[in-house]
């Protein structure tokens, strides 16, 4: 019996069972979100003389759109030919396509620019990347003729576009999308920008730890170095970690999931209390306010106040080497929502005061720091045992 077409998993000792349970699409027809609906494309230049600017936007003008060229023109960018971003501005979702021609008549020897459209939700974002990526070329090639972005409005755009909002956030996973069907979204996505089983990869047995700080809502900031389009893909990808089945998937808090952020976000970022975010300045290294795990490439660096919460446990590698037996992005998101159900299976329990055992907490993947914090970002009124853990900043 496939995933999708099991029962659900409506205690700890049957979601142990099921946990390694293959979801799959076979029997079963699952609704997707609707695509989104483009409110706008524009194209960004760096000019000698001003910086990174907007060359050009439609429908909105380049004076709605500014601050919007920091996000599409990654720093450091200018030492790769070709990049990509996924990024929010204002309550909307953009993913944005670099593209540096080199010409020896170009201020500085090159031109460089991105192409990029802001949407209203995260869903679909990768079926922008090829339009963006052939836009961008061109746009370097023919500078002033936007036809190809023209195009694009045309195809993807908004009848009628909501605008920009400076402050808000954007929205993540909405309440009616269950974690099934953002499993089958993940898992098309994967095809174009990667996976979570890419994310595993790339961090090993710490995958849990980023797992972990996204449970306890904790504010995470991935620093790497160009190209962002990696790093971005792993934000956009993380989603499937905290993936659930219909029964839990509404049980979970969600932090905000901010993709790339640049040295303008800092001021708003103090007043946004559970985030996921990538960047390449490496000025957020040097502001550990701002967050409670900086994730150094691959150094995790928790907060003094999340040490304990956050440090690598036993069953980590364990739990790893579980991970690595899937053989497809769809196996993998599996994996990651029968751990999630697992966890809020045994949440239920607890929540009807069955005593929280060390051993019970430890097999869903926590340690007792972790599962104090977690309670407490869910508003789980569940009680420890006495002296478990150190209290929490």
């Amino acid at each position: 019996m496939s995933g999708l077409d099991a029962p659900l998993l409506g205690t700890a000792e049957a979601a142990e069972e099921e946990a390694d349970v293959v979801m799959g699409s076979r029997g079963r027809t699952v609704s997707h979100p609707p695509p989104p609906t483009t409110e706008c494309v524009f194209v960004a230049r760096f000019d000698v003389s001003e910086g990174n600017m907007i060359e050009w936007a439609h429908p909105f003008s380049p004076a709605q759109l500014a601050g919007v060229e920091y996000k599409a023109l990654v720093s450091g960018a200018h030492t790769l030919e070709e990049d990509y971003v996924l990024f929010t501005f204002h309550g909307l979702h953009g993913v944005a396509c670099f593209h540096k021609l080199m010409d020896e008549n170009a201020p500085r020897g090159a031109w460089q620019r991105a192409t990029g459209v802001l949407v209203r939700n995260h869903y679909y974002m990768e079926q922008h990347l090829e339009g963006l990526r052939k836009a961008a070329r061109y746009a370097n090639t023919n500078p002033g003729d936007y036809s190809l972005l023209e195009g694009h409005f045309k195809k993807w755009g908004a009848e009628a576009p909501t605008g920009v909002e400076p402050g808000r956030l954007p929205t993540t996973h909405p309440a009616s999308l269950t974690g099934r069907e953002a499993a089958h979204y993940l898992e098309r996505y994967s095809l174009a920008c990667g996976s979570v089983t890419a994310l595993a990869d790339a961090f090993a047995e710490k995958v849990f730890v980023l797992w972990r700080a996204l449970l306890m809502g904790l504010r995470v900031v991935y620093l790497t170095k160009p190209p962002a389009g990696a790093a971005s893909s792993q934000i956009h990808t993380a989603h499937g970690l905290l993936l659930a089945g219909e029964e839990h998937h509404r049980m979970l808090a969600l932090p905000t999931w901010l993709y790339y952020v640049t040295v303008s976000d800092i001021d708003s970022l103090a007043h946004v209390p559970s985030y996921l975010a990538c960047t390449t300045e490496q000025l957020f290294k040097h502001k550990p306010q701002l967050y409670d795990l900086l994730i150094d490439g691959d150094t995790f660096v928790p907060s003094k106040a999340y040490e304990k919460a956050l440090a690598p446990l036993a069953q980590d590698r364990r739990l790893y080497e579980r991970l690595r037996e899937k053989k497809t992005p769809l196996d993998a998101l599996g994996f990651f929502e029968n751990l999630n159900n697992q966890l809020l299976a045994h949440v239920m329990m607890w929540r009807k005061d069955t005593p929280v055992r060390s051993a019970a907490v430890s097999k869903c993947g926590l340690n007792m720091a972790a599962a104090e914090r977690f309670f407490t970002h869910h508003g789980y009124d569940i009680n420890l045992p006495t002296g478990c853990c150190p209290p929490l900043c």
